[in-house]
């Protein structure tokens, strides 16, 4: 399952090891934490049929507790997202960052496309 390497990409940021959960964090969890939703797998199809491949798509919300701090962390995240072997990896971090009254937290947005 690839949902497993990108887990394991996060945890190698040493500030998220033991904090990524798919879906929803825990309640209560401490900051920082990382939370992806997958939207599963397809197959890569051409008119004879599929060509041996499979996309992805993975959104990952890194949240911390200030602006500054979720920006470097998003960034520790995305390189080793970039350094994934196992498929080829496109980031698009064009998406909004919010501010979480509830929990009073940075919240940053990452789309994950993976090609395997």
């Amino acid at each position: 399952m690839i949902e497993v390497d990108v887990v394991k990409a996060i945890e190698s940021v040493p500030a998220l090891k033991g904090n990524v959960y798919p879906l929803n964090a825990k309640e209560g969890c401490a900051l920082p934490f990382c939370v992806y939703v997958s939207s599963g797998a397809n197959e890569d199809d051409a008119l004879d049929g599929w060509i041996g491949s499979y996309e992805a798509s993975i959104e990952i919300n890194v949240v911390h507790k200030t602006y500054t701090l979720m920006k470097e962390l998003a960034r520790l995240v995305v390189d080793q997202l970039k350094r994934m072997s196992i498929a080829t990896v496109f980031i698009d971090e064009n998406q909004p960052e919010i501010y979480e009254p509830e929990i009073h937290a940075y919240r940053k947005i990452i789309n994950l496309k993976l090609i395997y």
